[in-house]
């Protein structure tokens, strides 16, 4: 076993896991560094091991496994922002949400900024929690909103999954502009405006074609269906969304809060591209 040979340099061994890793042999990388770890001398050796051996039984779906192989390596380093990181992530998957708050508690001792992640934890754990009514979940959600346009989209999603229709005037001071996709997909009876006077709101419906508010926009999509609609000519266009991670540049067809590439918070970026229009029925995801 390659592991086993002391005449083999760590990192020579580690790129053979590494290798491993690539080609999806998951067991036989996972096997090189659980026999690293018995081989390794010192703790910047083993934190090395125990970081790369979390990230790789995260990867390979072993959540449980992952939680306990970063914790380990956190014993000997624990100022590891990775490995942090990760348990963050894992402790959302598995809806543990009280740890992942101690998590970030501990990154913000590190003078890591997590206000925003802070919040949206908030706001899935109050939505998580089973033992407080629709309307108590709405109204805290309400409450924190306005401190992360995160948490907007997060109560817009929310509202999507348990309102007949959307009282805008609720909602009428949110940058509904990060929310351009949600309210695109959302079907019309669904909406109302009521006395609501909110500009990009007005823009994205008066796009849709379902109000005649605006005459303009500084979206250029969103400008461009305007124009189109004012003309009676558009008969065929409409929007669909990609979001790239603004920060490792990948490109996916639904929305994130966490890359699902480089898991960074807070790096999706919406696309909105003109595309041939579809059947109406096919549509919306509410």
């Amino acid at each position: 076993m390659v592991a086993e040979n002391q005449n083999i340099s760590l990192e020579s061994i580690i790129l053979i896991a590494l290798l491993h890793e690539r080609k999806g042999d998951y067991d036989k990388a996972i096997e090189i560094y659980l026999l690293l770890l018995e081989r390794a001398k010192d703790k910047e050796e083993k934190n090395q091991i125990f970081t790369m051996l979390g990230k790789l039984y995260f990867k390979a779906g072993f959540l449980q496994r992952s939680e306990t192989t970063f914790l380990e390596g956190i014993k000997i380093s624990p100022r590891n922002k990775k490995a942090l990181n990760y348990l963050i992530v894992i402790y959302e998957k598995l809806r543990k949400y009280d740890k992942a708050i101690e998590i970030l508690n501990v990154l913000e001792e590190l003078n890591v900024d997590i206000k925003k992640q802070r919040k949206y934890i908030e706001a899935l754990d109050i939505i998580s929690t089973a033992k407080s009514d629709y309307q108590t979940k709405k109204s805290k959600l309400l409450q924190i909103c306005n401190e992360n346009k995160i948490i907007q989209r997060v109560l817009f999603e929310f509202l999507g999954r348990n309102e007949k229709e959307i009282k805008f005037k609720e909602i009428e001071n949110f940058d509904f502009y990060k929310l351009v996709d949600l309210i695109w997909y959302l079907p019309k009876e669904r909406i109302y405006l009521g006395d609501v006077k909110n500009s990009a709101l007005f823009e994205i419906l008066s796009a849709r074609g379902i109000i005649d508010k605006e005459k303009k926009s500084a979206v250029f999509e969103l400008d461009l269906l305007i124009c189109l609609n004012s003309s009676k000519e558009n008969k065929k266009a409409d929007l669909r969304f990609e979001y790239i991670c603004k920060e490792c540049k990948e490109v996916f067809p639904i929305f994130f809060y966490r890359c699902p590439n480089c898991y960074t918070f807070d790096s999706a970026q919406t696309i909105p591209m003109i595309v041939k229009k579809e059947d109406e029925k096919n549509k919306y995801i509410y």
